[in-house]
Protein backbone atom coordinates (compact mmCIF):
# COMPACT_ATOMS: atom_id res chain seq x y z
CA UNK A 1 0.00 0.00 0.00
CA UNK A 2 2.69 2.42 1.01
CA UNK A 3 4.63 1.47 -2.01
CA UNK A 4 1.85 2.44 -4.45
CA UNK A 5 0.84 5.25 -2.70
CA UNK A 6 4.71 6.58 -3.10
CA UNK A 7 4.55 5.60 -6.66
CA UNK A 8 1.47 7.65 -7.25
CA UNK A 9 2.59 10.81 -5.34
CA UNK A 10 5.81 10.66 -7.77
CA UNK A 11 4.12 9.77 -10.79
CA UNK A 12 1.29 13.31 -9.49
CA UNK A 13 4.90 15.26 -8.99
CA UNK A 14 6.57 14.40 -12.38
CA UNK A 15 3.41 15.56 -14.29
CA UNK A 16 3.37 18.83 -12.70
CA UNK A 17 3.65 21.79 -15.07
CA UNK A 18 7.10 23.96 -14.79
CA UNK A 19 4.93 26.61 -13.47
CA UNK A 20 3.94 24.62 -10.45
CA UNK A 21 7.31 23.27 -10.00
CA UNK A 22 8.47 26.78 -9.53
CA UNK A 23 5.84 27.78 -7.22
CA UNK A 24 6.88 24.89 -4.55
CA UNK A 25 9.97 25.79 -4.92
CA UNK A 26 9.65 29.17 -4.22
CA UNK A 27 7.23 28.44 -1.21
CA UNK A 28 9.96 26.04 0.03
CA UNK A 29 12.51 28.88 -0.65
CA UNK A 30 10.69 31.41 1.34
CA UNK A 31 9.49 29.20 4.32
CA UNK A 32 13.41 28.22 4.57
CA UNK A 33 14.11 32.01 4.92
CA UNK A 34 11.96 32.72 7.16
CA UNK A 35 12.64 29.40 9.51
CA UNK A 36 16.29 31.37 9.47
CA UNK A 37 15.30 34.21 10.62
CA UNK A 38 13.59 33.16 12.98
CA UNK A 39 15.77 31.31 14.54
CA UNK A 40 18.21 33.60 14.52
CA UNK A 41 15.89 35.71 16.49
CA UNK A 42 15.23 32.98 19.04
CA UNK A 43 19.18 32.42 19.20
CA UNK A 44 19.64 35.97 19.99
CA UNK A 45 16.82 36.01 22.52
CA UNK A 46 18.11 33.35 24.63
CA UNK A 47 22.10 34.71 24.64
CA UNK A 48 20.28 38.20 25.92
CA UNK A 49 17.28 37.66 27.80
CA UNK A 50 19.09 35.79 31.08
CA UNK A 51 21.38 38.81 32.28
CA UNK A 52 17.71 41.23 32.55
CA UNK A 53 20.00 44.56 31.69
CA UNK A 54 18.45 47.53 32.53
CA UNK A 55 18.13 48.94 29.86
CA UNK A 56 15.85 46.52 27.04
CA UNK A 57 17.80 47.97 24.33
CA UNK A 58 20.90 46.69 25.14
CA UNK A 59 19.44 43.23 25.18
CA UNK A 60 19.33 43.20 21.38
CA UNK A 61 22.60 43.32 18.61
CA UNK A 62 21.51 46.11 16.64
CA UNK A 63 20.55 45.73 12.98
CA UNK A 64 23.35 45.92 11.57
CA UNK A 65 24.75 43.21 13.81
CA UNK A 66 22.33 40.66 13.03
CA UNK A 67 22.42 41.23 9.45
CA UNK A 68 26.20 40.35 9.72
CA UNK A 69 25.49 37.40 11.88
CA UNK A 70 22.93 35.77 9.30
CA UNK A 71 25.05 36.53 6.53
CA UNK A 72 28.11 34.82 8.20
CA UNK A 73 25.80 31.66 9.29
CA UNK A 74 24.55 31.58 5.50
CA UNK A 75 28.22 32.26 3.65
CA UNK A 76 29.59 29.47 5.69
CA UNK A 77 26.33 26.86 5.99
CA UNK A 78 25.93 24.30 2.45
CA UNK A 79 22.10 22.73 3.71
CA UNK A 80 21.65 20.77 0.21
CA UNK A 81 25.33 19.89 0.40
CA UNK A 82 25.78 21.06 -3.53
CA UNK A 83 28.70 23.20 -2.85
CA UNK A 84 26.67 26.29 -3.11
CA UNK A 85 26.31 28.23 -0.07
CA UNK A 86 23.13 28.75 1.24
CA UNK A 87 23.90 32.71 1.14
CA UNK A 88 24.55 32.77 -2.73
CA UNK A 89 21.93 30.35 -3.42
CA UNK A 90 19.53 32.45 -1.55
CA UNK A 91 20.87 35.75 -2.71
CA UNK A 92 23.36 35.58 -5.39
CA UNK A 93 21.44 32.90 -7.91
CA UNK A 94 18.20 32.75 -6.62
CA UNK A 95 18.19 29.18 -6.11
CA UNK A 96 16.88 26.53 -3.18
CA UNK A 97 19.55 26.55 -0.22
CA UNK A 98 17.48 22.87 0.39
CA UNK A 99 17.59 21.45 -3.05
CA UNK A 100 20.67 20.81 -4.57
CA UNK A 101 19.10 20.47 -7.84
CA UNK A 102 16.60 23.20 -7.80
CA UNK A 103 15.07 22.89 -11.25
CA UNK A 104 14.90 18.90 -10.94
CA UNK A 105 16.55 18.37 -14.21
CA UNK A 106 19.25 15.79 -13.37
CA UNK A 107 21.84 18.92 -13.29
CA UNK A 108 23.37 20.14 -10.06
CA UNK A 109 22.87 23.84 -9.32
CA UNK A 110 26.57 23.87 -8.59
CA UNK A 111 27.40 21.96 -12.12
CA UNK A 112 24.89 24.75 -13.97
CA UNK A 113 26.14 27.73 -12.43
CA UNK A 114 29.73 27.23 -12.16
CA UNK A 115 30.46 24.44 -14.80
CA UNK A 116 28.03 24.34 -16.91
CA UNK A 117 27.40 28.35 -17.19
CA UNK A 118 23.18 27.68 -17.76
CA UNK A 119 20.14 28.76 -15.49
CA UNK A 120 19.90 27.02 -12.46
CA UNK A 121 16.15 27.82 -12.37
CA UNK A 122 14.75 26.60 -15.81
CA UNK A 123 14.61 22.67 -16.26
CA UNK A 124 16.91 21.82 -19.64
CA UNK A 125 15.38 22.34 -22.71
CA UNK A 126 12.31 24.60 -20.97
CA UNK A 127 11.02 27.55 -21.07
CA UNK A 128 10.65 29.59 -18.05
CA UNK A 129 8.68 32.66 -18.44
CA UNK A 130 11.31 34.64 -17.47
CA UNK A 131 10.84 33.03 -13.73
CA UNK A 132 14.85 32.85 -13.63
CA UNK A 133 15.01 36.71 -13.91
CA UNK A 134 18.22 37.31 -11.65
CA UNK A 135 16.35 40.23 -9.75
CA UNK A 136 14.17 37.23 -8.39
CA UNK A 137 15.72 36.66 -5.45
CA UNK A 138 14.23 36.79 -1.92
CA UNK A 139 15.49 38.49 1.31
CA UNK A 140 13.94 37.96 4.56
CA UNK A 141 14.16 42.18 5.24
CA UNK A 142 12.28 42.33 1.66
CA UNK A 143 10.04 40.16 2.67
CA UNK A 144 8.78 41.34 5.88
CA UNK A 145 8.68 44.46 4.38
CA UNK A 146 6.65 43.61 1.46
CA UNK A 147 3.95 41.77 3.38
CA UNK A 148 3.56 43.64 6.68
CA UNK A 149 1.56 47.53 7.30
CA UNK A 150 3.25 49.92 6.23
CA UNK A 151 3.45 51.73 9.73
CA UNK A 152 6.48 50.54 11.02
CA UNK A 153 6.28 47.45 13.11
CA UNK A 154 7.99 46.18 16.46
CA UNK A 155 10.01 42.78 16.22
CA UNK A 156 7.32 40.74 18.12
CA UNK A 157 4.82 41.73 15.38
CA UNK A 158 7.33 40.94 12.70
CA UNK A 159 7.99 37.77 14.30
CA UNK A 160 4.08 36.92 14.60
CA UNK A 161 4.09 37.29 10.57
CA UNK A 162 6.85 34.98 10.34
CA UNK A 163 5.05 32.66 12.56
CA UNK A 164 1.88 32.58 10.79
CA UNK A 165 3.65 31.39 7.45
CA UNK A 166 5.52 28.87 8.79
CA UNK A 167 3.23 27.05 10.71
CA UNK A 168 0.85 27.34 8.27
CA UNK A 169 -1.76 29.83 8.77
CA UNK A 170 -1.12 32.04 5.59
CA UNK A 171 -4.30 32.40 3.68
CA UNK A 172 -4.36 32.26 -0.83
CA UNK A 173 -4.48 35.97 -0.40
CA UNK A 174 -1.39 36.30 1.48
CA UNK A 175 0.66 33.91 -0.39
CA UNK A 176 -0.77 35.67 -3.77
CA UNK A 177 0.18 38.85 -2.65
CA UNK A 178 4.00 37.69 -1.49
CA UNK A 179 4.49 35.70 -4.36
CA UNK A 180 3.63 38.89 -6.34
CA UNK A 181 5.78 41.07 -4.53
CA UNK A 182 8.74 38.48 -5.00
CA UNK A 183 8.64 38.26 -8.90
CA UNK A 184 5.22 36.30 -10.41
CA UNK A 185 3.01 37.99 -12.43
CA UNK A 186 -0.77 38.15 -12.13
CA UNK A 187 -1.10 36.09 -15.44
CA UNK A 188 1.11 33.28 -14.20
CA UNK A 189 -0.51 33.21 -10.89
CA UNK A 190 -4.19 33.31 -12.63
CA UNK A 191 -3.77 30.15 -13.79
CA UNK A 192 -3.04 28.56 -10.28
CA UNK A 193 -6.33 28.77 -8.34
CA UNK A 194 -6.55 29.04 -4.39
CA UNK A 195 -6.74 25.05 -3.93
CA UNK A 196 -3.54 24.28 -5.79
CA UNK A 197 -1.79 27.20 -4.31
CA UNK A 198 -2.88 26.19 -0.47
CA UNK A 199 -2.44 22.56 -1.31
CA UNK A 200 1.58 23.47 -2.18
CA UNK A 201 1.78 25.59 0.40
CA UNK A 202 1.19 23.19 3.14
CA UNK A 203 3.48 20.54 1.84
CA UNK A 204 6.21 22.76 1.96
CA UNK A 205 5.08 23.91 5.15
CA UNK A 206 5.08 20.23 6.25
CA UNK A 207 8.31 19.14 4.58
CA UNK A 208 9.91 22.02 6.79
CA UNK A 209 8.48 21.15 9.95
CA UNK A 210 9.89 17.49 9.56
CA UNK A 211 13.31 18.27 8.70
CA UNK A 212 13.58 20.50 11.20
CA UNK A 213 12.67 18.09 13.71
CA UNK A 214 14.12 15.36 12.35
CA UNK A 215 17.71 17.76 12.96
CA UNK A 216 16.15 18.69 16.61
CA UNK A 217 15.69 14.72 17.46
CA UNK A 218 19.40 14.37 16.01
CA UNK A 219 20.92 16.65 17.61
Amino acid sequence: MLENYRSASEDLLEKRSSRTRKLVIFIFTVVGVFLLFLSFRQLKNNIYNPFNFADQKNQNLSTSEAEVLSSYVLQTTDTDGDELSDYDELYIHGTSPFLADTDSDGISDYDEVMKNKTDPLCAEGESCYGLSDPSFVVSPNDITENNTNEASTTPDEETDVIEDIISGQADPAFLRKLLLDNGFSEEELNQINDEDLQAAYFEVVSEQLSAQQEEINNQ
